[in-house]
């Protein structure tokens, strides 16, 4: 993967142009990682993947940290016989 700074990339567009036919080309700035050049077709591809239902639904693992979730308890008690009439 090809990465130019910030700077490189104003300077020179069309050479961040050419080397995305390569692969992605990452625009560095301060050091961070800012931006992702990459040519349509590789776009494509990558939003176009056919994902199964469960991996649209799916969590990611770390999801447990961020997710406060608490199931109530119920008692037999609180349970009544619905009446359809």
């Amino acid at each position: 993967m090809t990465s130019i700074s910030v700077e490189e990339f104003h300077g020179d567009i069309r050479a961040a142009e050419r080397a995305a036919h390569g692969g992605p080309v990452v625009v560095v700035e301060g050091g961070t990682p800012e931006y992702v050049v990459l040519t349509y077709k590789d776009f494509a591809e990558m939003n176009l993947r056919s994902r199964s239902l469960a991996d649209v639904l799916s969590m990611p693992p770390d999801a447990g940290d961020v997710v406060d979730f608490e199931i109530p308890q119920i008692k037999a008690m609180d349970l009544k016989i619905p009446d359809f009439d």
